[in-house]
């Protein structure tokens, strides 16, 4: 986080197929949430994922946390 920080980055996204539970809800409590995109691949079926995005702008320290 701090090398994308410091890079300049302040917004993270990740594409989760959205059935997978257990990586929604990984992500979820490291502060990761959906911003409402959606997308369908078809791999040999339509298969639909979720967009999550977290603010990484602010250290840790800075934010109270």
């Amino acid at each position: 986080m701090d090398l994308l920080r410091d890079d300049g980055f302040t917004t993270l996204i990740s594409w989760v197929f959205e059935g997978d539970e257990v990586t929604r809800s990984f992500l979820g409590s490291a502060g990761w949430a959906p911003d409402g995109t959606a997308r369908t691949l078809d791999m040999g079926e339509p298969v639909r994922q979720i967009r999550l995005h977290t603010d990484i702008s602010a250290a840790p320290d800075e934010t109270g946390s």
